[in-house]
């Protein structure tokens, strides 16, 4: 739903702020950015109310990113994580996008979607948070965004995963791709908004020394500047 604190026009409402200019959005972005307040507790009750809206109309809507990682490794979102992660099959987005933000809309929601012809997305906004729905290109064996790509077979041996009450469309098995995105550490926690240091390099599109620096880059600043005194 969206919370009265963020509407501070008379005008505003999810489906006015779904579909007006960006100047006039971003008004409304700084509004919710503001909000630090129980920041947990809202980013469950978005998930849960979104992913319910999903289960309603039965589209194909998978958990991923750091949304995944968090439930299948902790059971829980990740505390520090701002936002949610989830995406489509490009194929599956064209065919839903319409009806999925229709659905967002009637339920409260704020919907940005971005139809473009390369890489479109939408983007929600429940509770004050950014819900992300990407699509994802299939070129050869992966399924890709500019930033990143993932295997293909992942999505294609998708998996139903019980969380809370929800069953949970997921690339399986999720404990290896998981291990694929994130390396085989993902178990363990890392604290940073880097995507360098917590994802693999099989599946950020950067060549391997661009990767190599920044993530040298990253760790040489942590080594110096968050040393204990």
């Amino acid at each position: 739903m969206l919370h009265t604190k963020y509407l501070l026009k008379e005008n505003w409402n999810p489906q006015f702020l779904s579909d007006c200019n960006e100047d006039e959005f971003n008004l409304f972005l700084n509004e919710i950015n503001k909000d630090k307040k129980k920041l947990s507790l809202r980013k469950n009750m978005a998930f849960h109310e979104c992913y319910e809206a999903i289960l309603e109309i039965n589209c194909p809507v998978f958990v991923t990113g750091g949304s995944l990682l968090g439930i299948i490794r902790d059971n829980e979102l990740i505390e520090w994580d701002d936002d949610i992660d989830m995406d489509m099959m490009q194929e599956d987005f064209s065919n839903w996008k319409i009806k999925l933000k229709e659905t967002f809309i009637e339920k409260g929601f704020v919907v940005r979607l971005k139809d473009s012809e390369y890489y479109p997305k939408m983007r929600i906004f429940a509770h004050g948070i950014k819900v992300s729905i990407d699509a994802l290109f299939l070129k050869n064996d992966k399924r890709v965004r500019p930033a990143y790509n993932y295997l293909d077979i992942f999505f294609r041996n998708s998996e139903l995963y019980s969380y809370k009450g929800l069953d949970l469309l997921v690339p399986g098995p999720p404990k290896e791709f998981l291990k694929y995105v994130y390396g085989k550490n993902w178990k363990i926690p890392i604290k940073s908004n880097n995507d360098v240091e917590y994802m693999s390099s099989k599946v950020l599109n950067r060549s391997f020394v661009r990767f190599f620096l920044k993530k040298t880059y990253f760790q040489f600043k942590n080594f110096f500047f968050n040393r204990p005194e």
